[in-house]
């Protein structure tokens, strides 16, 4: 609604009547005490009543009343009666799809404005789209309208096309006869002429408690509408009804006729949205203006007028108003009554309860609108035909087909068209197209093309053709037979033409053949001969090639056994001189296990014989010590001498502990000799490794004799080891014995201590 222009209050006022439409919808009703009324239910159906009232803009109490009851204009004043349950619902109803649609409508014309379409426009192009003829299991009054929107459009289609071609008969001057066609008149006047469908079902619906099964009964004794050949009664129904169609007969079931039909304004509802609060809905229901013989007859002061106006009653005579009461005496009158005021003439007239308009009347009405301007307009028809009900590409449904153009009017228009003249041509075409039946007449210049095609059609033995003032016109399969004189001499001339063709291409192809072998001999002694020249020269070729290719192999066998020997000479003297310094690296490292070990081995006698001394020394000393020790017992009376000799114990102990250091001092030595074999068997295993390295590189013999050298270094270091171990275990066995003699001698110094305390 935006795009089209239409402002925001008037999209916010649609969106709050189409509120209101869905609130009225869930209203309902509940009986009252009295009989035969009703009122809106409590709890939420009231809830809605209220919402529906604030988004009109009228009162809820007003909207309560103009549902529930219905105000009826009597001669002694204003009636109110209230309304049934089902009443109200359908006074409910009602209101919702007036207000709909009249904000349909509003909504049409608010695009219509917008869009800018111009009436007074010069000319217009116009497109009707409309459904095909409809035919269900089950029709209602939506395939009524839509069938007949078809009825009255078929009949505009063939009675456009009849008159097309009477137009054209006209204009060309030929003779011609009156064309039968199938007229739906019958049709239309039984749906929409006097006494017709549409006008007994709007009677039917002026009656309250009429219902579908008396529509059937009313349509079933018509006279005007059972006597007709298109209308049927179903056997196996009592409210359907059958209406012979031009596409074919269709079976309508009256059961939602009359409330479908029914399309009236009720005064009340009238009465309340036209004093809204809301501009949109006062719109929409605007206030109907007094009519004017009304206003005068107010102004005059005269009787109150009733619904139907008489005129000129007294010249009727009694038996036509005996005619038209016993037509009052069938219907449901409404009755209109007006008041005095004040005694103006601007005093308002009250309206009726309500206004009765039908959607048929309606839907008839528009549909006469729409048939003028088609009758005013040149009209041009675009028929969709739909291959097949699948969907599907590449299928076609022959009787599928046929039906759609059946109901279509397609075949109904190719057969009028062809009770005429069907094939019709100006004389330029006919003459350009079918000059080769009198080729004669085709190339003298002093015949104009009506006397050639008079001459053609003569000369062809066709009858019953008309010619017209710039047009030729043939009946039905006339245009066939000169189509197949006209094929069969044109393939005469064809087959005269292709002899005459095929003569000359056979000589033609016969010399070119012939030139062809005498270039193909000479093309092929030229070949051969070229062949065996290139042949020679291929075989000269190849023995220079050969040549250089034996030269190239010689020069590269000797180049490959020259590199190949001075490889090996390279190789063997780089074997030769690994051998030599692996030899010297063998040699030194057998030096450096050699003075290694015989030094190893003169230290450990010379450690060996120390040790030995310093424990000759030991025993010595101990033993003398221990005379000195008995010395010092026979002297021990003597205090002093004890002191002394106690002094001299403590020097002796100093001594000892001196050896004891002296010991340990020697066996740090040793440790640092075994860190020193250590670190000798750690380059041996250098040089080990850098043995293994030039074995990898030197030959198999060359490995083996490391791999022995290798082994007999382990071997050293193995002993060496060995003889550091027993070092170690001397050493340890030395120092226990010191240990031991160092607690002895403790023990002796506590003993003389002890002896020289008690002293």
């Amino acid at each position: 609604m935006a795009k089209v222009g239409i402002p925001p209050q008037q999209r916010e006022a649609v969106f709050a009547t189409v509120a209101a439409v869905l609130h009225l919808g869930n209203i309902s009703f509940v009986e009252e005490r009295e009989a035969d009324s009703s009122k809106v239910a409590p709890g939420p159906a009231y809830e809605h009543l209220q919402a529906a009232a604030a988004l009109l803009g009228v009162d809820k109490d007003g909207l309560e009343h103009a549902l529930t009851t219905r105000s009826r204009m009597m001669r002694e004043g204003v009636i109110v009666s209230p309304l049934n349950v089902r009443s109200a619902l359908d006074n409910r109803d009602s209101l919702a799809k007036i207000i709909y649609a009249k904000m349909f409508d509003w909504l049409v014309a608010a695009i219509n404005a917008a869009i800018g379409e111009d009436r007074n426009c010069a000319a217009s192009v116009g497109v009707l789209d409309i459904y095909g003829f409809e035919s269900f299991d089950f029709n209602d009054l939506e395939q009524f309208c839509i069938n007949l929107a078809n009825e009255k459009l078929q009949q505009h289609f063939n009675q456009h096309v009849f008159k097309q071609e009477q137009a054209e008969y006209e204009r060309e001057q030929i003779d011609w006869s009156y064309i039968q066609f199938v007229d739906n008149q019958d049709v239309l006047d039984l749906i929409e002429g006097k006494l017709g469908v549409l006008d007994l079902l709007d009677e039917q619906c002026r009656f309250p408690t009429s219902t579908n099964k008396d529509l059937a009964e009313k349509l079933y004794n018509t006279p005007s509408v059972r006597g007709s050949a298109r209308f049927n009664k179903p056997k196996l129904s009592q409210t359907a009804f059958t209406i012979q169609h031009y596409a074919g007969p269709v079976t309508y079931q009256t059961d939602n006729f009359l409330d479908k039909n029914k399309d009236f304004v009720v005064a009340e509802h009238q009465q309340l949205l036209e004093k809204s609060d809301r501009q949109f809905v006062r719109q929409l229901f605007p206030a109907p203006e007094p009519a004017a013989d009304a206003a005068d007859g107010s102004a005059k002061g005269s009787a109150p007028h009733t619904a139907i106006k008489l005129n000129s009653v007294g010249s009727q005579s009694v038996k036509q108003l005996g005619e038209l009461m016993g037509q009052l005496h069938t219907m449901e009158p409404q009755y209109v009554r007006w008041a005095l005021g004040d005694g103006s003439a601007k005093s308002s007239a009250p309206r009726t309860a309500f206004k009765f308009n039908s959607v048929g009347s309606q839907f008839k009405k528009q549909l006469g609108e729409l048939m003028g301007q088609l009758h005013t307009m040149e009209p041009h028809y675009v028929r969709c035909v739909k291959p097949n009900g699948l969907n599907q590409p590449g299928l076609f449904e022959s009787s599928n087909v046929l039906h759609q153009l059946r109901c279509g009017g397609v075949l109904e228009a190719v057969r009028i068209s062809c009770a005429g003249f069907p094939s019709k041509r100006p004389y330029l075409d006919f003459v350009e197209h079918f000059w080769p039946l009198a080729p004669e007449l085709y190339h003298r210049k002093d015949l104009d093309d009506r006397q050639v095609t008079e001459g053609v059609l003569r000369l062809s033995g066709l009858q019953g053709y008309q010619l017209g003032v710039s047009k030729v016109f043939l009946r039905a399969g006339q245009m066939a037979v000169l189509d197949k004189q006209r094929t069969e001499k044109l393939s005469k001339a064809a087959v005269l033409l292709q002899r005459f063709a095929r003569g000359y291409l056979g000589r033609l192809y016969y010399k070119q053949s012939q030139q062809a072998v005498v270039r193909l001999q000479s093309w092929g002694r030229g070949m051969l001969a070229r062949r065996q020249a290139r042949a020679l020269r291929e075989q000269r070729a190849v023995t220079v090639i050969q040549k250089a290719w034996r030269s190239y192999k010689m020069r590269q066998q000797y180049q490959e056994v020259l590199y190949n020997i001075t490889h090996l000479q390279a190789m063997y003297r780089g074997l030769g001189a690994r051998k030599q310094y692996a030899e010297m690296q063998r040699q030194l490292s057998a030096l450096v296990v050699q003075s290694n070990w015989r030094g190893a081995k003169q230290h450990k006698v010379f450690m060996a014989l120390r040790n030995a001394a310093l424990v000759v020394q030991g025993a010595f000393r101990c033993k003398y010590a221990l005379l000195e020790l008995r010395q010092l017992k026979t002297e021990a009376r003597e205090a002093t001498k004890l002191l002394e000799d106690k002094k001299a114990l403590e020097n002796k102990v100093k001594e000892v502990q001196g050896t004891l250091e002296l010991v340990q001092g020697q066996r740090n030595e040793l440790r640092q000799e075994v860190k020193e074999l250590k670190a000798a068997l750690a380059e041996a295993q250098a040089a080990q490794r850098a043995v293994i390295e030039e074995r990898n590189v030197a030959h198999e013999a060359a490995r083996a004799e490391a791999a022995a050298q290798l082994k007999a270094a382990r071997e050293g270091a193995a002993a060496a080891e060995a003889k550091l171990a027993e070092a170690q275990a001397a050493a340890a066995a030395e120092t226990q014995r010191v240990a031991a003699e160092k607690a002895e001698l403790d023990k002796q110094l506590k003993v003389a201590q002890d002896y020289i305390q008690r002293l």
